[in-house]
This record gives structure tokens, C-alpha cells and sequence, in this order.
């Protein structure tokens, strides 16, 4: 039989151990460090149900390394989609703001969640957002006591003048008494009134107040009282033109009426001022002297 010759390995420099040999890799501290939360002020400060509002979203990056690109979505903590906008990437150390502009969930308080998707990561933030609400005060009622012992005298006064005038009236024996004018009818209809939307001049919450109501309505935030200033219709303008004569004279409050030069909202402010004005309605801000 032939000779059969096996062949294997020889150790050379070996040495025999009972453990494994491992090697480590050092991770960079150097990276990006993300951050994502809610500007806690909505705009307006608490939006009306079925309104416009907005809400901000405030990104950061705090790491010394550049960020990536990704995305943003906003949702309620119900899962309804409210809207999604591409970010940028941003630098270290910077922060950048987006803005969502959507129909106000019908609510009391509306939460939110904000999700930040940078790659294979996710950021999410949470915040509840107060909604407004219609609050109308009625003006307080004064009697206009100087007014009416005014008028009372005048009337004494004027039926004394008339008795002396009817007594000297020569071959009159049934002087014709004088007839007083009658009082035109007040007629009430229930009408449908629209509704208007005002802003506080102090905290710019939006209220909605009846369009033909005029007086003082009280901000449920900052509990700020401001005139309103009812508009009125042509044809009761018309009316108001008609019964001129049967309207007593209004005694000057000090106050003089401007106009908005952008949407015409008349606005009542002291005749001495001279500074500038805030429109409550589109909140347009001009200076008195120009109106």
C-alpha cells in the first residue's frame, strides 16, 4: 500500500489562554442634542371654537454638531391630524420656531402633540391650549336725576307761561287747552341679531358680541372693561332720522368717535388723547391724530 501522508497546522509563536481577546471602539461626544416644545402663548391668546388659531412649535438643537433634516407633525392627543411641515437642519446651538394655522377644535381645553422625526429618532412634545368663550355684561342703569328735575322745571315753566297767555286772550271764553304730543308707539319684534367679533384692547381675546349692542362688555381674562359701539343698519338709521326731533339731547361724555382707516370699526376714545390706537376688531394699530 502506499505510504499516506497527513498534513496539519504547526503553532509558531503560539501561546494557549482560557480567554477571549475584545476590542472597544469609542463613541464621539460630539452630536447633535434635539429638543422640540409648545410657545405656550396661542394666538389669539384662547382662540373661539370654529375660529382661526395658531400655535407655535419651538425646535433646538444644544449640541455642539449640526443637525439633520426631518419632519414635523401636530395632532391632537385624540389622534385627529391637524398638519405637517418639513424642517430644515438646523446648526448647534440654534433653535428655529414653525407655525400651525388651523380651525379651533370645539373644546373647552384642547391638547396637543407635537412629533419631531429627524432620521431613525423621534421627539414628541405635549401642551393644552385654554379655548374662549361669549361673555357679555350688560351696562349698569343710572337714573339721569339732574335730567329729569331739569325737564320738570322747564315744564312747570312753560304751563305757567301758557296760563298767563290763555288768561290775557280777549272775547274767549273756551280757550283751547293744549294738547300735549302724543307719544309715538314703541312696537317690539323679536329679530335674529348678528353677531359680531370684538378684541380686548388690553389682552386682545376675541369675544362676540350682538351687532346692534352697545355698552360696556368685561374681558373673562384680564377683566378689562371697554366700550362697544353698536352698528346700526341703513334702514334704522332711516327711523333714527325720522324721530330726530323726538330724541333728547345727549350730554357730551368726553369722548370723541374714530374710525379704523383698514376695516371702519368706529372706536370711542378721550377727545384729549393723542397717542395711538389699537383696533379691537382686526386689531390694526394707527395713531389718533391721523383718524
Amino acid at each position: 500500500m502506499p505510504n499516506e501522508f497527513l498534513f496539519g497546522p504547526t503553532a509558531v509563536n503560539w501561546t494557549t489562554g482560557f480567554s477571549f481577546s475584545s476590542h472597544s471602539l469609542g463613541v464621539p461626544d460630539d452630536r447633535p442634542s434635539y429638543g422640540v416644545e409648545f410657545d405656550p402663548i396661542s394666538i389669539p391668546n384662547r382662540p373661539i371654537p370654529g375660529d382661526s388659531g395658531t400655535i407655535t412649535v419651538r425646535l433646538s438643537n444644544s449640541g455642539d454638531v449640526d443637525g439633520r433634516a426631518g419632519y414635523i407633525v401636530l395632532s391632537t392627543l385624540g389622534g385627529a391630524f391637524l398638519g405637517e411641515e418639513t424642517t430644515l437642519a438646523l446648526a448647534s446651538n440654534s433653535q428655529d420656531e414653525y407655525q400651525f394655522t388651523f380651525v379651533w377644535p370645539d373644546y373647552q381645553s384642547v391638547s396637543f402633540k407635537a412629533t419631531w422625526i429627524v432620521g431613525d429618532e423621534s421627539f414628541t412634545a405635549t401642551n393644552t391650549f385654554q379655548s374662549g368663550e361669549v361673555i357679555v355684561e350688560e351696562a349698569s342703569f343710572s337714573v339721569p336725576w339732574v335730567g329729569l328735575f331739569g325737564g320738570l322745571m322747564i315744564a312747570v315753566a312753560v304751563g305757567a307761561i301758557i296760563r298767563i297767555f290763555q288768561n290775557r286772550q280777549v272775547g274767549t271764553s273756551n280757550p283751547k287747552p293744549v294738547k300735549e304730543q302724543s307719544k309715538s308707539k314703541i312696537t317690539s319684534s323679536t329679530v335674529d341679531v348678528e353677531k359680531i367679533q370684538v378684541g380686548c384692547p388690553e389682552c386682545a381675546r376675541q369675544l362676540r358680541v350682538p351687532s346692534d349692542y352697545g355698552g360696556q362688555v368685561r374681558c373673562p381674562d384680564c377683566s378689562h372693561r371697554f366700550d362697544v359701539t353698536p352698528r346700526i343698519d341703513d334702514s334704522r338709521e332711516q327711523t333714527e332720522d325720522e324721530d330726530e326731533d323726538e330724541t333728547p339731547e345727549v350730554v357730551s361724555d368726553g369722548k370723541v368717535e374714530l374710525h379704523c382707516p383698514e376695516c371702519e370699526q368706529s372706536l370711542r376714545i378721550p377727545a384729549t388723547y393723542t397717542g395711538s390706537v389699537r383696533c379691537p376688531a382686526c386689531e390694526e394699530v394707527f395713531s389718533a391724530k391721523q383718524a
